[in-house]
Formats: structure tokens, sequence, C-alpha cells
């Protein structure tokens, strides 16, 4: 699990290293480039019907996996009563 440090800068996991980046896609590239990691890249569309059900999932989801959804930006696309919001793992 990458843990946040000052300035939410992220910690890179792997054993030894002391490497911090501020954006996940440095996380990405420094795996890539340091510790011959493959590139993750997932997308995944998921849609509630209300926001206690998308927080009954995001909080079941980060205690199975033990992994952490944040939020980096505020609503996009407004219309017709539906916000999308996009959260990054």
């Amino acid at each position: 699990m990458v843990e946040p440090t000052a300035l939410h800068r992220v910690k890179c996991q792997e054993p030894g290293c002391t490497y911090q980046m501020l954006a996940i896609s440095d996380l990405r590239n420094h795996l890539a480039n340091h510790h011959q990691k493959p590139e993750y890249k997932c997308t995944e569309e998921k849609k509630f019907t209300s926001v206690a059900d998308f927080t009954d999932w995001k909080s079941t989801f980060e205690s199975r996996t033990g992994s952490k959804y944040v939020k980096n930006c505020g609503a996009k696309g407004k219309s017709d009563n539906q916000t999308t919001e996009y959260y990054y793992c």
C-alpha cells in the first residue's frame, strides 16, 4: 500500500528505495524505469444510484484490498441530476 508523506508526497514501497513523488504518474514511471515493474493501467467505470451506495462500495473495497481511492479534482459532467466524479486508486 502506498502511504502519503509530508506535502502529499508518495513514497516508493520497494525495499530499500527512498524515492518520493507528488504524482501517481511519476510513481508508475519510477516503478517501470528503476524497478522493472510493468506499468499498471486499468480503468473501470462503475455507476451508483446514490452517494451512499458509492461510499459503501468504496469502503468495503478499500478494506478488502488494502487500496485507497482518492479524488484529485472536482465533479465533472453535471447534467440531468447526474454528476461524474473520478477517483484514482
